[in-house]
């Protein structure tokens, strides 16, 4: 029974820290990702679902609203939930 409310308590969050608790609670949800370059904006993304961020890199990776496609970018990104 302990180790029960121990996976429990994994699961639902409760060790860890406030930004991981957040990505957890905005899968699902909407988010504008804008990729810049030089400081300009070269980019804009919508997505419904996740945004995940690629192992070993600045990259992140989500499928777009728009088009339904697959989108890989890297370097200077914002992501934002809406």
């Amino acid at each position: 029974m302990k180790y029960g409310l121990i996976v429990l308590a994994m699961v639902l969050g409760l060790g860890c820290s406030n930004a991981e608790q957040a990505k957890i609670g905005a899968w699902g949800e909407k988010h504008r990702i804008t990729l810049y370059s030089g400081g300009q904006k070269v980019g804009e993304w919508t997505c419904t679902g996740r945004v995940e961020d690629e192992e070993g890199s600045d990259g992140f990776f989500f499928l777009d609203d728009k088009t339904g496609k697959l989108v890989r970018i890297a370097g200077t990104v914002i992501i934002e939930r809406m």
